[in-house]
């Protein structure tokens, strides 16, 4: 959520190659498959094998606990069901990339602003040796029409641009207590409709003010952050009081309305994010999700909808949350959101564009974090939130089709997982494996599908750019190492691939450089790892 406090630091996630010790197969022949085990029958999970499909259209949407989709397993097998399952007990252990088989285009990682040292910002933002090169900020305007850290943003503007952030994007907390149905900026409230041209107006005019501070052009605002979302206290499953206001679907789109044009006025047009609900989930439902730690309550739901969400009528947009579909059902708003916006809090999980709006939308998953009361929720620096924080990034893109993914801040305010670093200010492993897919997959780079089995406990995404520079992430969830046969189809392979890993021992760190022969490549994946395969031309 957003507490606009000291929070993201950034990181590069390291990726770990078992000791670097990773071979090559032979000259132009197709690889052997590991004798690793492979799925079942009818699509059961065997003892080694995956489907590694990462394409959502190809995936069934399995609904759990409230609502939210499953996660992916991977990418792969077009034959497979999607969701991590086998397609067969003959089906060897391998993985194509294929790099003609494009998806969305990847706009970048980042966090939102933060105060830090010069030398933090150095490692968050800059591409050198132990950086992790972010190449997104996020900023939050407060009730008053100031950034929430006063002063404090513009220097974290300047910090970013300075190392070469060209992406900025903006979400606002609340609106002023005299126009909410509590009369306070805190725990929510509605926006009364009387303020919607007033407040509408400030929203618009907060592009000027960053640009008159800073000298930035804000690529985009979300006009209202978590609209499903009432900030109520510090029990569990609450997470403090703090700036927050809650629209049903319906209100969200009369207000969007009201503001979008007024964006789009501005010199250049300001970008409209829609949604940008907590949970990714509410962005196409209106589901919950359950399990927070330790009581196992389910997430606070102020319309009442309820797990399942009987209590909300699905074809009513102004009872409950689904702001998709409620902004897709106004074809002329529709046609002035640029992009959605979501968070992947309590459930953790993406959930899959729905197939009944056709008209796609880019999506940016605009902060996440280990949340007090939830899964991952630490204090933590150990290099299994390192893979938690990694599967969650994969699953973002696997299944989501996120364009963005931005952690939510350098340091916690809580005794919890919210920033890339400790709350004590050690460093984390989170940092680090998102630093496997910031430094590598850069703006502008588009995933590309990869299909095949793969063993049941790698996470395999590709990435390209039109230079044709390659970037392969593997997440091994398991507790031993694993060798895999790839091959490269589609389109020109690298020559070599330079093996970045985080692990228990390893920040990022660099191995020996793979050959690639005629397509094809084996690499072993240490137990509990991320690695970036990195191919540049």
């Amino acid at each position: 959520m957003v507490r606009i406090l000291s929070l993201l630091s950034t990181g590069l996630f390291s990726v770990l190659l078992l000791g670097g010790a990773c071979t090559v197969q032979g000259e132009g022949q197709p690889p052997k498959a590991d004798d690793q085990g492979s799925g079942g029958e009818g699509g059961d999970q065997g003892d080694g094998g995956r489907d590694a499909t990462d394409d959502p259209s190809e995936s069934t949407d399995s609904t759990g606990e409230g609502g939210t989709a499953a996660p992916s397993s991977g990418d792969g097998d077009e034959s497979g069901d999607g969701n991590g399952n086998g397609t067969g007990g003959s089906e060897p252990l391998h993985v194509t990339i294929q790099l003609g088989q494009v998806k969305q285009t990847i706009a970048g990682f980042g966090m939102a602003d933060s105060e830090l040292l010069e030398e933090e910002a150095d490692a968050l933002f800059g591409q050198e040796q132990g950086q992790i090169a972010l190449s997104i900020l996020r900023i939050a305007m407060d009730s008053n029409g100031q950034p929430t850290r006063d002063d404090l943003t513009w220097v974290a503007v300047e910090q970013a641009k300075a190392r070469g952030v060209q992406t900025f994007i903006a979400t606002v907390t609340s609106p002023p207590g005299v126009c909410k149905s509590n009369a306070e900026v805190n725990n929510g409230g509605q926006l009364i409709q009387e303020c919607f041209e007033l407040w509408s107006n400030g929203i618009a005019a907060f592009p000027t003010l960053v640009k008159d501070e800073t000298g930035v052009d804000l690529l985009a605002i979300s006009p209202q952050n978590e609209p499903d979302f009432a900030s109520c206290g510090d029990a569990e499953p609450c997470n403090g009081s703090f700036p927050s206001a809650v629209f049903t679907g319906g209100d969200y789109v009369a207000f969007l309305k009201v503001v979008a044009p007024k964006l789009k006025a501005n010199d250049p047009p300001v970008a409209v994010i829609g949604g940008e609900p907590s949970q990714w989930g509410r962005l196409w439902s209106d589901a919950s999700a359950t399990g927070s730690e330790p009581s196992n309550l389910p997430s606070p739901d102020p319309f009442n909808c309820g797990i399942p969400p009987t209590l909300c009528d699905p074809t009513d947009p102004k009872d409950g949350y689904d702001y998709g579909h409620a902004l897709a059902g106004d074809p002329e708003l529709w046609s002035a959101i640029d992009m959605l916006g979501t968070h992947q809090y309590d459930s953790q999980k993406a959930t899959p564009w729905p197939s009944d709006v056709t008209d796609k939308k880019p999506v940016w998953m605009t902060e996440m974090s280990g949340r007090k009361w939830w899964p991952e929720q630490g204090p933590s620096n150990h290099i299994e939130n390192g893979v938690a924080v990694a599967k969650w990034i994969h699953d973002a893109l696997t299944v989501g089709e996120a364009s963005a993914w931005l952690w939510a801040g350098y340091r916690s305010v809580l005794d919890d997982n919210g920033g890339l670093v400790a709350p004590d200010g050690s460093p984390t492993k989170r940092k680090w494996t998102l630093g496997n897919y910031s430094k590598f997959v850069r703006p502008g780079y588009k995933r590309v599908q990869v299909q095949g089995n793969a063993p049941a406990a790698l996470l395999v995404s590709a990435f390209k750019d039109s230079q044709g520079n390659l970037a392969v992430v593997v997440i091994n969830e398991g507790s031993a190492e694993i060798s895999l046969p790839f091959s490269i189809a589609g389109g020109t392979a690298p020559t070599a691939l330079t093996p970045y890993v985080t692990s228990q021992t390893d920040d990022l760190a660099e191995q020996t450089r793979l050959l690639v022969a005629d397509g094809y490549f084996t690499a072993t994946f240490p137990a509990l790892s991320v690695t970036t395969l990195s191919g540049r031309h």
